[in-house]
């Protein structure tokens, strides 16, 4: 399966997304014997096994450069690798991480992405495409740390050694529920609801009051009698209320009778 795939990454893309992978597999490296290694081991590893590296990428790309620096003010950034494809005129940024994704590795890639095409795209070329390697992730972060962002930001995972066959098996079941859950989104419109603690929760939709029964009074101004705002129009009132207005209309009538004479 994994050589279908790579052979499947000769044909001429026409979109950066139909070359980005999820995971890679990266076993050339040699860093599965290691407990443990740091982020400067893993790009050593991948320049060291280049070709490697560019097999896993797909067709078409060229490496630039390695720790490319990005100055702004007084302090200075470093981006792990920079890739070109040729074919389509475009830029890969690549960051790695040795641990699984956060948040925050979206907005610095934003960081870069945009520091890129504000300062270094060159005339006839395409804006530049970040991609987040990471040992592990979960979609719901990546969507909300992605959403709305206006450049093509991408997050994978990757492994330093050939997946077992069951490990193999939960990658391909993960990787389908969360297409079935993005295709039910596209064709619904709705997703399925946020688990409890895992951040924003979509706000429930403001809906108008139910109608009202048939055999409901009606509030309705009452002409006769301005000091009380309301009263039931066409019902009876019970007969103490009706004594209170009889009794307030004729005070009104005697006053204004002593008024005029």
């Amino acid at each position: 399966m994994i050589d279908a795939g790579r052979q499947q990454s000769v044909a001429v893309p026409q979109f950066i997304a139909d070359l980005i992978r999820d995971p890679y597999v990266l076993e050339f490296t040699g860093l599965a014997e290691k407990t443990h290694y740091l982020e400067s081991d893993l790009e050593k590893a991948l320049l060291d096994h280049l070709q490697s590296f560019l097999l896993e990428l797909g067709a078409g790309f060229c490496f630039e450069a390695r720790q490319k620096r990005i100055t702004v003010g007084n302090e200075h950034d470093y981006l792990d690798l920079v890739f070109y494809h040729r074919i389509l005129r475009c830029h890969l940024l690549i960051d790695l991480k040795t641990r699984a994704f956060q948040h925050g590795d979206a907005g610095q890639m934003n960081f870069y992405l945009n520091y890129w095409k504000d300062r270094l795209v060159q005339p006839g070329d395409q804006p530049p495409v970040g991609l987040l390697l990471c040992t592990d992730k979960d979609q719901t972060k990546v969507e909300y740390a992605t959403g709305g962002l206006d450049h093509q930001l991408f997050v994978s995972r990757y492994l330093v050694a050939l997946p077992k066959p069951e490990e193999l098996e939960r990658l391909i079941e993960t990787d389908r529920a969360i297409w079935e859950q993005h295709h039910s989104h596209a064709t619904t419109g709705f997703r399925k609801p946020v688990r409890p603690g895992t951040g924003y929760k979509r706000p429930l939709p403001i809906s108008s009051p139910p109608n009202p029964p048939s055999n409901a009074r009606r509030l309705t101004p009452d002409p006769i009698h301005p000091l009380s705002l309301y009263s039931h129009a066409g019902t009876s009132l019970p007969n103490p209320t009706r004594r209170f207005h009889r009794r307030t209309r004729h005070r009104r009538r005697l006053f204004a009778l002593r008024v005029r004479r």
